[in-house]
């Protein structure tokens, strides 16, 4: 029977990046509940993913931000200098293959789907930790089909090799 080992490995991440910023608000430390999640404004970006060839590894990160801003607050003003509550954070992964690079195929949805959808429940699970320990109760970023935002976001951007 033949091995059931996969060629792309989950080697490690990290947690490379966070920014928290709380607007020092009376009524926001008064605050006790939870916060409706159809106010908090969602962003997420997939970083452009790497091939490290002395290594052989693959190395790929998603960037997430939330914010809450109050209820009168115009579109145009919705900056994080502007918000009540201002999360940053970052994941970065890396990725052993047995091989040398994979097909091209083969790389386009591993690389560039699955290290996204990999490595986001971790970023996810960070961020609500962090806004729980932080007293604002339980804030779940809404689930996202993951594979068709990294295709639709790394669709024009090629794996960097770094010799």
């Amino acid at each position: 029977m033949g091995s059931i080992e996969s060629l792309f490995k989950f080697k490690s991440y990290k947690i490379d990046y966070l920014e928290f910023h709380i607007n020092h608000n009376v009524d926001l430390l008064e605050f006790v509940g939870v916060i409706d999640p159809e106010f908090w404004d969602y962003k997420i970006g997939i970083r452009k993913p790497l091939y490290i060839k002395l290594k052989n590894i693959y190395i790929g990160g998603v960037d997430c931000s939330l914010s809450l801003f109050p209820k009168d607050c115009k579109e145009e003003d919705k900056t994080p200098e502007n918000a009540l509550i201002f999360l940053k954070g970052g994941i970065v992964g890396s990725f052993g293959v047995k091989e040398e690079r994979f097909e091209p195929e083969i790389e386009n949805n591993l690389v560039r789907k699955q290290i996204p959808a990999i490595l986001f429940p971790y970023l996810r699970a960070t961020i609500s930790s962090l806004l729980a320990n932080a007293g604002f109760g339980s804030v779940n970023i809404p689930l996202i089909n993951i594979h068709k935002f990294a295709e639709d976001s790394l669709k024009d951007i090629e794996v960097e090799i770094i010799e």
